[in-house]
């Protein structure tokens, strides 16, 4: 696996990178509220400083998008839509993650005792509240039925978005 990293513009056009990805209900799109990916589009950066790296962005992404194509098919989806001179691609963020096995079935509403030394108390203590399940944002009445059909069978993977102090933007 590589990191690859770049700096770039996010588009305003194709922005769904929210705290509930403005979910509207199971459609053939996210059939449940634990599937939802927030995305965003990614364009030329518009500052001087930057254009010309971005060149070396383009060219990288749309080698990796041509060695991943599966043999014998001609039209090539992925991160850069085969449609457009204007550069643009698309990111998203798995959301939710499905508790292992054993965790299924805890009530993450009750108080936790962070003072035993577990494994989950110790991951709970480094996330703000904010960033738990349980307290997760969503805008509208479907976000919020599905969340609460989720609460006990997933947890969140807050987007890796921090500010200029190094910490998790919040996703309010």
């Amino acid at each position: 696996m590589a990191v690859l990293s770049s700096v770039m513009q996010i588009s305003s056009r194709d922005y769904y990178l929210t705290a509930d990805s403005g979910y509207r209900g199971a459609s053939s799109f996210w059939p449940e509220f634990a599937t939802v990916k927030p995305s965003c589009a990614n364009e030329w950066p518009d500052i001087e400083l930057f254009k010309t790296d971005f060149n070396v962005v383009k060219e990288t992404i749309k080698w990796l998008q041509d060695i991943a194509t599966t043999d014998g098919f001609v039209l090539k989806c992925g991160l850069v839509p085969p449609y457009t001179n204007n550069f643009r691609f698309k990111v998203h963020h798995v959301l939710f993650e499905s508790l292992q096995c054993g965790e299924a079935g805890i009530d993450d509403s009750e108080d936790v005792d962070f003072t035993e030394d577990t494994e989950e108390n110790s991951a709970k203590a480094d996330l703000d509240s904010i960033f738990l399940i349980e307290n997760w944002p969503t805008f509208n009445d479907a976000a919020k039925g599905g969340l609460e059909e989720i609460k006990k069978t997933h947890h969140v993977v807050p987007i890796p978005a921090y500010d200029m102090k190094g910490n998790l933007i919040d996703p309010w």
